[in-house]
């Protein structure tokens, strides 16, 4: 039970820094990571850190593509929320 925690963790640490990653690149290039690109840097994290070899490369590639997903489901409804607003908020 204690090393199913410790890789949850784990996962969540990757999932974090890969988040941490997108907003510091959207924040200096106006313009998040592309999903190859999180899977890459999911795969150098695991490369580079001990601890994150306790997870498989295809683990830490499902991480990537989730929050992909994820950002990209957002990113929808914020948009979506946006344009009903902008409708809605016109005077008549």
């Amino acid at each position: 039970m204690r090393a199913l925690k410790a890789q949850l963790m784990l996962a969540c640490e990757v999932y974090n820094t890969l988040r941490w990653a997108d907003i510091y690149f959207y924040q200096r290039d106006g313009k998040g990571l592309t999903q190859t690109e999180l899977r890459q840097l999911a795969l150098d994290l695991r490369k580079q850190d001990e601890q994150y070899q306790q997870l498989y490369s295809q683990v830490v590639q499902q991480i990537a593509d989730r929050y992909y997903e994820a950002r990209k489901s957002s990113s929808k409804v914020y948009h979506a929320s946006r344009r009903k607003r902008s409708r809605t908020s016109g005077t008549h």
